[in-house]
């Protein structure tokens, strides 16, 4: 897999002479850095071991100190960059002096059967936030799979950081600087995952959220966030929605009660016991459709159960990846 890439991102077309490619194993990874040093790989190749703390963070922290170049591109083992993708973001940077950092554009898998309808949904509206947010000032959080900096604004992750996509940036934006969006640089994840592993992927997220806050307090300060209103509507209230919509739904219910109108909470019942018997019937497209309300509702739970993680300190949510430097 490492091979694969490498020959894939010399073949983008960015001068070979200015690009520098470092492959940063994490030390706790399942595979050791002697697999990878035994891989065959060009010049301006450097394989480098993360820090001994072990995790994603550590292992960018020992990445960039073995760069040199003035403008660093992120990008994940799996995905794929796509064109001309190095370009475009090394090209940004060169041209909007007032931006810091960049994000690209991540792609799900291509095959219309493997995307997940419900998740293509979300991420499409993701894109049209993060382009509305570029617009206004900053994005909050760059693609992981795809992102670039100027070097001189990297600070060192803190070990353990669960999303670097969103410490990057928010201490690119709290340094005075902006971070954009160029969806003319595009990563392509052609992975599929199960819906319990998207819900776990989800938590991860959200989880590394309310870490990044209790570490970055200053992002809850108005006068200190450049971004606080889209912070704010955009992350925070993703922890607040279940606990809103439960709310909501026992306030309405309380007060129809309350009111005497058991009729009408009845008469609420009626479609949910109707569409349940169609299910039952084994009709199909009923039966798909309470599997995707069943998986909006066990994506809503997600905050959730991050915010019972934040509350016990739990922010241990990586886990070792199976794939290895030559895997398929």
């Amino acid at each position: 897999m490492v091979t694969k890439q490498v020959a894939e991102l010399f073949a983008q077309g960015y001068s070979s002479e200015h690009l520098e490619i470092i492959i940063a194993v994490d030390s706790a990874a399942i595979h050791p850095l002697a697999e990878y040093q035994r891989v065959p790989l060009k010049q301006r190749v450097q394989i480098v071991a993360g820090d001994a703390q072990g995790g994603k963070a550590c292992a960018l922290n020992a990445g960039v100190r073995a760069a040199s170049a003035p403008h660093l591109v992120f990008a994940d083992t799996q995905p794929r960059l796509l064109g001309n993708s190095i370009a475009a973001l090394a090209g940004f940077l060169h041209n909007n002096k007032e931006f810091g950092g960049v994000s690209g554009s991540l792609s799900l898998s291509e095959s219309p059967r493997e995307r997940d309808a419900v998740l293509g949904r979300l991420w499409n509206f993701e894109l049209a936030v993060r382009r509305a947010h570029a617009n206004m000032h900053s994005i909050c959080a760059v693609t992981g799979a795809i992102y670039a900096i100027r070097r001189d604004l990297w600070q060192p992750l803190p070990p353990g950081a669960i999303c670097d996509d969103l410490f990057v940036p928010m201490r690119i934006i709290l340094a005075g600087k902006r971070v954009g969006f160029c969806e003319s640089a595009r990563a392509l994840d052609s992975r599929v995952f199960t819906r319990a592993q998207e819900f776990q992927r989800k938590v991860r997220t959200l989880t590394g959220m309310l870490q990044f806050v209790a570490r970055e307090p200053a992002v809850l300060l108005p006068w200190r966030n450049p971004v606080w209103l889209q912070f704010v509507f955009h992350k925070l209230l993703r922890i607040a929605t279940p606990f809103l919509a439960a709310t909501v739904v026992v306030g309405v219910s309380t007060a129809l009660f309350a009111a005497g109108y058991f009729a009408l909470l009845a008469l609420a019942l009626v479609p949910l016991m109707l569409v349940a018997a169609l299910a039952l019937l084994g009709v199909g497209r009923v039966r798909q459709l309470l599997r995707d309300v069943g998986w909006i509702l066990l994506l809503l739970s997600a905050p959730v159960v991050a915010v019972w993680r934040a509350l016990r300190g739990r922010w241990d949510v990586w886990r070792p990846q199976l794939q290895g430097p030559e895997s398929r």
